[in-house]
């Protein structure tokens, strides 16, 4: 899944098999991430990104 401003990266991938629901925080982040880069907000972008990361902490430390 790319960005429509080019701001591209191993965030773009949302975690989880295939089939497998997405957490609503998640989900959450994601869209926070996505309506930053509509207002061209790339410091938001960027903290976004950074909250998304450490989430994902969350799902790798459930495996």
């Amino acid at each position: 899944m790319g960005t429509q401003t080019g701001i591209q990266g191993p965030l773009d991938a949302v975690p989880g098999k295939q089939g497998e629901q997405i957490c609503t925080e998640c989900e959450r982040l994601e869209a926070a991430r996505r309506r930053a880069e509509a207002e061209r907000d790339y410091s938001r972008v960027t903290d976004c990104n950074v909250l998304i990361a450490r989430h994902r902490i969350v799902h790798s430390t459930r495996a």
